[in-house]
């Protein structure tokens, strides 16, 4: 290069500058021709280690020289010392087609590192995101389903909170509104009451309980079904209605409700008994509209004309609530012309009242029972027929495993009158004269008679009493259990006919409770249908098609 500078130089200077200005020339060019290779080589460096590999398993054949938005510029290791630059998309697709149409030789090794990169790649979304998108409908459904089974409102899907949650775990689906959730929620009901209806339709025999429930000024009926599978022999259980009665609960109304969804259900001629409470207004519907002894073993149908307005089946008297009656109404007839008796246990419950009283409208009362008892008394309650009992057995109990002096204390503290020691004195009369029973005789016939008038009706019942002679005296009773019936089918047939029935009426009242979770004061203006649907759809949640 310096001689052909010389001789460009040499035309416009002399002899000594041209040479001068050719070497000087030389050496600048030289150090900046260095001094930007070296800034190109660091450059090119630090792109690299800026750039990451989008698919690091295959880097082996294919490495990264530049990307563009979606787009990468990969370079073939495979055809080196050729260098072979190549874009490619967001896909390794076409990797692999280079692979196979040119290095065929390398796909099994290329099919290897995919593989590999497959399995760690199901092992990170396994434990942080769901493999499978979910789907709009597929959402709904689980949005319906939770807000039934939690008893949740209806305004849940307008919250922020609940908005964000969703918006966070499935962005490309829409949250439903308020007002499509209450259709959804009444569709899926609808959708729900045919498959009983379908599963109703293969029972021969089912039973049915009922009772009437009043909450912010309103008034429903309530309706379980019950029946026994035939080949497992497991009772089944569905709730069937809670529906709006308006005006007063007459005999005639709850009869034409009642009617109406037996009807609804197509199980009019299915029901062996209805069980209800001893209320005046379900035992006058029964009394007029229920189906005569004679008549159903005359086998007289409910299609027929009979001239009722309405027509109901058998009446079953809730056991619990009789029992109740006994325990409280039978039981204070003992105190009818007994002195003895009527004395010694007003003075007994007067006390209990006034201490049960005190500590269940106290804070002070409560923090006193918890320190010097460490067990709270029970309140009772009237509607429940063994709450008295379990109240006094606790009293009992807090009385013999901490002693008089808790019970002094508790009685010093909230000023009441000393109780135990009369109980003490009415249970060491009891356990004396448990043989004479001379001073609880009143008490016993009281509640004798209370039995005999209150299940007089029901022990007459010739299907309630019915002994199934070669069924008991077969030797496997014991060891097969219920599935014994399944040799006996004449057996079998009267066992599922006589034992569908419920002797309480407990399911219904349970209906009620999961009601009053949903029917609160924050919900008072909640629809009478969407209560419903709601509660069927989270009572009834167990049954599939």
């Amino acid at each position: 290069m310096q001689p052909l500078l010389y001789r460009y130089f040499y035309r416009y200077f002399c002899f000594k500058c041209a040479k001068t200005f050719a070497a000087k020339f030389c050496v600048t060019f030289c150090h900046l021709t260095c001094n930007q290779s070296s800034e190109a080589s660091q450059s090119h460096d630090h792109t690299q280690q800026i750039l990451h590999h989008p698919w690091p398993h295959i880097q082996a054949m294919f490495t990264l020289q530049s990307s563009e938005k979606n787009s990468y510029i990969m370079r073939c290791q495979l055809c080196l010392p050729k260098r072979v630059d190549i874009s490619y998309k967001n896909s390794t697709s076409n990797l692999r087609k280079r692979v196979t149409r040119i290095h065929l030789n390398t796909l099994k090794k290329y099919t290897e590192l995919a593989d590999s990169n497959k399995k760690k790649s199901v092992k990170i979304t396994d434990s942080l995101i769901s493999p499978r998108r979910v789907t709009q409908a597929k959402l709904d459904r689980l949005i319906v389903n939770f807000v039934c089974e939690a008893s949740q409102p209806f305004s849940l899907v307008e919250a922020p909170s609940f908005k964000n949650i969703i918006e966070s775990f499935h962005p490309q689906c829409t949250l439903i509104t308020r007002k499509t959730l209450c259709c959804k929620i009444q569709e899926t009901a609808k959708n729900l009451k045919s498959i009983i209806i379908k599963k109703l339709s293969a029972m021969n025999h089912v039973a049915t309980t009922t009772d009437c429930w009043t909450a912010r000024q309103r008034s429903y009926l309530g309706v379980t079904c019950h029946w026994i599978e035939p080949t497992t022999l497991e009772r089944q259980s569905a709730a069937l209605a809670c529906q709006r009665v308006k005006g007063s609960h007459t005999f005639d109304v709850l009869a034409a409700a009642l009617e109406e969804i037996h009807s609804e259900y197509q199980i009019r001629e299915k029901v062996t008994r209805t069980t209800t409470d001893s209320g005046s207004n379900f035992l006058k519907a029964f009394r007029l509209y229920g189906v005569d002894e004679k008549e159903d073993k005359d086998g007289c149908l409910l299609d027929d004309d009979t001239g009722l307005e309405y027509q109901l089946l058998k009446h079953q008297k809730c056991a619990c609530h009789l029992l109740n009656l006994i325990s409280t109404v039978d039981a204070t007839r003992a105190e009818v012309g007994h002195e003895t008796y009527r004395r010694l246990s007003r003075s007994a419950f007067a006390k209990c009242t006034a201490l049960w009283n005190k500590t269940s409208r106290s804070s002070k009362g409560f923090e006193t029972v918890e320190r010097e008892c460490k067990l709270q008394f029970l309140q009772p309650n009237p509607t429940r027929w063994n709450s008295v009992f379990l109240a006094v057995e606790r009293v009992v109990r807090i009385h013999k495993e901490q002693g008089e002096s808790a019970f002094r204390n508790v009685c010093t503290t909230l000023q009441i009158k000393m109780a135990s020691s009369c109980l003490h004195q009415l249970r060491d009369k009891l356990k004396k004269l448990v043989s004479s029973c001379k001073v609880c005789a009143p008490l016993i016939d009281a509640l004798q008679d209370g039995i005999q008038k209150r299940f007089a009706e029901i022990m007459k019942e010739p299907e309630l009493i019915a002994a199934l002679e070669r069924y008991l005296s077969c030797g496997d009773t014991t060891t097969g259990g219920m599935d014994l019936l399944h040799s006996f089918p004449q057996i079998k047939r009267l066992s599922l006919k006589v034992n569908t029935s419920l002797p309480a009426s407990a399911a219904c009242e349970r209906l009620f409770s999961h009601a009053g979770l949903l029917f609160t004061a924050k919900r008072s203006q909640l629809h009478c249908k969407n209560l419903e649907s709601q509660l069927l759809l989270k009572l009834n949640g167990h049954i599939t098609e």
